[in-house]
């Protein structure tokens, strides 16, 4: 009967996500065909099940070669590489002409998906070909016992039914409520005073002035070392040239608002602050060079999507993952390679940031544990670089011979 097969159908999903720990990744609309993955250190599974027969071998064919099409088009909502793809037809009955060649292993050229393997489960063969399946899977075998009343397939079929359609709608929801717990508010408020103080600048003789830099509160050792540690937080809404504020300004843009809607309006404050601080104290630390500008705020904001990645892999690199991770590595080999750069304050604001992220963790959520030790750890990490900074004579006498330097200068423009 019908009804056996649609009770066998949600009841091998139900016992492969609650025993076998796959996780549902899609669901058809006709709710006819689900999708569900396993991911471990040894291999790495994907299963398509359809509940659907074929009375001939190239009906079997076409939907074969659709699966196939259909993998590449989902690829990306399913995690890692060197995929085997197992595609699991339930049904009443097997074609009636010879279709046994589809079972062999088919080598797939998709750069996710290393091989597919067909199992076609009917009534006459549902044991034999449910144990083929589940030594693939490297899975203990079980037996799938089914009630002898009609009743009790159906009350237990709408059951299974309702409670794969509900933990995937309730996946749904939650994908969708991690970009929304905060409508961006600050990063405008923030971006207004990055480009109010360009302005100025601008006013008062020029924002690729150094004079003018330092005066108005630029990364200036000297000065920090002589207590104006003021200028870490300063440094951070000042920018040397239209370009520079220009394109900091962009990525502020385009990455705060994803993080102030991950994170909310006060832990993306935080975020941005604590990674400012401690990209600014690590530009004091290794750079003897006036610096000026929110790319280490701006380059933790990344930090706090990695450590989003890390907690919601799924949905990191459904979303923006390999574009995060791309954008940051070619940021760190282009600072590498263009000695003019400030890749100190580049490296420890993405630091910063990802353990700000971890001090505030997420909203609605609490591990206190990780948090008080995040904290710590970000305390920790400043006052080591400061202390570091404060230390490395090579980077200070360099600065101090630049000081030098300026007051000669203006002993000479006086006397002149």
């Amino acid at each position: 009967m019908q009804i056996d097969t649609m009770l066998y159908f949600y009841k091998l999903i139900n016992y492969l996500i609650d025993h076998e720990k796959f996780e549902l990744v899609f669901i058809h609309k006709s709710q006819s065909e689900v999708w569900l993955q396993r991911k471990n250190k040894y291999n790495n599974q994907v299963l398509r099940l359809a509940q659907s027969g074929f009375d001939w071998r190239n009906q079997l064919e076409a939907d074969y070669k659709q699966t196939i099409y259909q993998s590449e088009k989902l690829a990306q909502l399913f995690l890692g590489r060197k995929i085997d793809l197992f595609n699991i037809y339930i049904s009443e009955y097997a074609p009636v002409d010879d279709w046994e060649r589809f079972k062999q292993r088919l080598k797939l050229k998709h750069h996710k998906f290393e091989q597919m393997e067909t199992f076609y489960i009917d009534k006459e063969n549902r044991q034999l070909e449910q144990s083929r399946l589940f030594n693939a899977l490297n899975s203990e075998q079980v037996q799938m016992e089914l009630p002898e009343s009609i009743w009790e397939k159906e009350q237990l079929t709408q059951q299974l039914r309702t409670q794969i359609i509900t933990k995937y709608n309730r996946q749904q929801r939650d994908r969708q409520k991690v970009f929304q717990y905060g409508k961006p508010f600050f990063i405008y408020v923030i971006l207004g005073i990055n480009v109010l103080m360009f302005l100025w600048l601008e006013l008062q003789g020029g924002s690729t002035e150094t004079e003018i830099l330092i005066e108005y509160g630029a990364k200036y050792n000297p000065a920090i070392i002589n207590g104006e540690w003021w200028r870490i937080i300063s440094s951070m809404f000042l920018h040397i040239g239209m370009l520079h504020v220009f394109m900091n300004m962009l990525a502020l843009h385009v990455v705060g608002n994803v993080v102030e809607r991950i994170y909310g309006n006060m832990r993306f404050l935080i975020i941005y602050f604590v990674s400012g601080i401690i990209g600014g104290v690590t530009s004091f630390a290794l750079s003897p060079q006036v610096a000026a500008g929110a790319s280490g705020a701006i380059f933790g904001l990344f930090g706090a999507l990695l450590y989003f990645g890390m907690n919601h892999k799924r949905i990191f690199f459904q979303t923006m993952g390999w574009n995060v991770i791309g954008v940051i590595g070619f940021n760190i080999v282009f600072g590498l390679a263009v000695p003019q750069i400030d890749n100190g304050a580049h490296i420890g604001g993405l630091l910063g940031g990802f353990l700000a992220a971890a001090m505030v963790y997420f909203p609605k959520k609490k591990q206190l544990l990780k948090q008080i030790g995040a904290s710590i750890v970000v305390i920790i990490v400043a006052i080591l670089i400061i202390f570091y900074g404060l230390s490395n004579e090579a980077v200070q006498q360099e600065a101090n011979q630049y000081e030098l330097y300026r007051q000669l200068q203006y002993i000479n423009e006086s006397v002149n």
